[in-house]
């Protein structure tokens, strides 16, 4: 009798798993939350986002996938994947901060009509033009 599939069983992209080669933390550190977000499209989802990682983007783009510890700090037994830009943000506040920024800044959207209202988005389109390297000139 097969077993049933499971995300443990299936194997990541290839560019995720040159992705999980790159970097400070070991393969297998990085594969187990890779594939724990894997959706049914085979994509990696982002832990808080939602938005589809592209480990194929720069290291410097604020979409790139990075390593973030779910609570505890430094405990690598929980780690997830992220977009650089929201790990960036997670890693300034505390986990309830985090979230209190998100709904502060959906409510100032909604507020300035910047924000449709209710919020139904999680197509993973987000696309931010500004990225981390530094500007040429």
């Amino acid at each position: 009798m097969r077993k049933p599939f499971t995300k443990e069983m299936a194997n990541l992209p290839k560019v995720w798993e040159d992705w999980c080669k790159k970097g400070k933390y070991s393969v297998g550190v990085k594969r187990r939350p890779a594939k724990d977000q894997l959706d049914k499209n085979n994509e990696v989802r982002g832990f808080y986002s939602d938005l589809i990682l592209d480990p194929t983007l720069a290291h410097t783009d604020s979409l790139y996938p990075s390593i973030e510890h779910v609570i505890p700090k430094r405990n690598d037994g929980k780690l997830v994947v992220e977009a650089r830009i929201i790990n960036d943000m997670k890693s300034h506040l505390r986990e309830n901060e985090f979230w209190m920024a998100i709904e502060h800044l959906y409510a100032v959207g909604l507020e300035k009509g910047e924000v449709s209202h209710p919020a139904t988005r999680k197509d993973g389109v987000f696309r931010p033009k500004n990225n981390y390297s530094k500007p040429k000139g």
